[in-house]
């Protein structure tokens, strides 16, 4: 009756208008279950993944890829792709969206469970039931810290006090999990509970491009986000680039949809007309292409992530990062990663790495690209993120309750 009733869904989401996309997902089954039953058979043991449920009723009705935001985020195909890899290896799956209120939760029935968000403190202690955190960020108390240090720092520089706009709730799940996955550096880790074992994963990405024709003789630079700019460092980037006022600089998120911050970013484009908003970005499209390919650097220096998309995206088309550490970008190796966390220095160490870029000959700079774009094609794509995930299926298999951090 669930699957039915999302395939009744997914029929009307295709040819709907997508205004309309909100009223059905609010009648989308919380939880659905039984994912895998008739190819696994009853006696199969059984996995429970709390993440979110977008993409999961497309993959259940056969074709993922019809879901309408499949490509406005990577983690909508990748709860899908988790759920692929369990019933391939054996498991039967239900699946609860962490978006949603989550219903009550019959825990004993799993072998698994892989959540995202702070339920396994709610879990009894079940002998033989393997736990993994799926932890897709830095520890929430360094997250939230790291954002209202930033605001602060910025109602001193610019006279203006903004709200905080990327608050987590308080995550405990890692102090009761066997497993907790970590997205780029492994340095990051040190502020979760030491007693869970670590499994690496990977950002996808929703594009992978072909190689463009970039002009190396420009050298114009970026800002890529969603919501949250100050947390995600787009002040700094804008301040930073006061120095620099023939630089282009592009701005590409729903950056518009803060509309205190964007009233002091408008003001900031009147003083520097080499600052361009563009609002969210279409990867795939022309108009973003004849954009990126004239620039050399993505300024990304965020106060906290798990492994930013945006960084994975734009490296597939050879642009270099300039980074902060608590970014936790894995491409921040081939690029810039400033290791300062005071904002005024930040300021400056970006725009030392710009004038930098800019130094550089065409020939450094498309070598730096092209050693960029061979790293990312390795790391950040749906075939990465599926080996990495396989290999926690199998490290299961192989050692069903690890007993001691490794």
């Amino acid at each position: 009756m669930v699957h039915d009733q999302n395939r009744l869904i997914n029929f009307l989401e295709d040819r709907l208008a997508k205004s309309f996309t909100h009223f059905l997902q609010r009648r989308r089954a919380d939880l659905i279950k039984n994912i895998g039953l008739k190819r696994n058979g009853a006696g199969a043991p059984r996995a429970l993944i709390i993440y979110v449920a977008n993409a999961v009723p497309y993959y259940v009705t056969g074709n993922v890829f019809r879901c309408p935001v499949i490509d406005s985020h990577a983690m909508y195909w990748e709860a899908a792709e988790m759920v692929r890899i369990m019933v391939e290896n054996g498991y039967v799956v239900d699946f609860v969206d962490c978006f949603r209120p989550i219903p009550e939760i019959e825990w004993e029935r799993y072998s698994v469970v892989v959540d995202e968000g702070n339920h396994l403190v709610e879990a009894p202690d079940l002998p033989g039931q393997i736990r993994a955190y799926y932890c897709t960020g830095l520890h929430w108390r360094f997250h939230n810290e790291a954002e209202l240090r930033r605001l602060l720092e910025f109602g001193t520089r610019n006279g203006l006090l903004l709200p905080a706009s990327r608050v987590l709730a308080p995550n405990f799940s890692d102090q009761k999990s066997d497993y907790i996955f970590w997205w780029s550096h492994l340095e990051w880790m040190k502020f979760f509970h030491p007693s869970s074992n670590r499994q690496e994963i990977t950002t996808s990405v929703t594009f992978v491009p072909n190689r463009i024709d970039r002009d190396h003789t420009k050298r114009e630079f970026l800002w890529m986000g969603s919501h949250g700019a100050i947390h995600k460092g787009l002040d700094l980037a804008v301040e930073a680039l006061r120095s620099l006022p023939d630089v282009n600089f592009h701005i590409f998120g729903p950056i518009d949809n803060e509309r205190r911050f964007f009233d002091w970013l408008k003001m900031e484009m009147k003083r520097n007309p080499a600052i361009h908003f563009h609002g969210p970005a279409q990867i795939s499209s022309a108009k973003f292409q004849s954009v990126i390919k004239n620039c050399v650097g993505h300024i990304y220096p965020s106060c906290s992530e798990g492994g930013p998309g945006s960084v994975a995206q734009t490296s597939h088309f050879g642009i270099i990062p300039i980074v902060t550490h608590t970014a936790n970008a894995r491409s921040g190796s081939l690029g810039f990663t400033i290791h300062r966390d005071n904002t005024n220095d930040i300021i400056a160490e970006i725009s030392t790495h710009v004038k930098h870029l800019i130094s550089l000959t065409d020939r450094e700079i498309q070598q730096k690209s092209e050693e960029l774009i061979d790293f990312t094609r390795n790391i950040h794509t749906r075939e990465a993120y599926s080996s990495f995930f396989r290999q926690f299926v199998e490290r299961i298999k192989t050692n069903p309750k690890p007993s001691a951090y490794v």
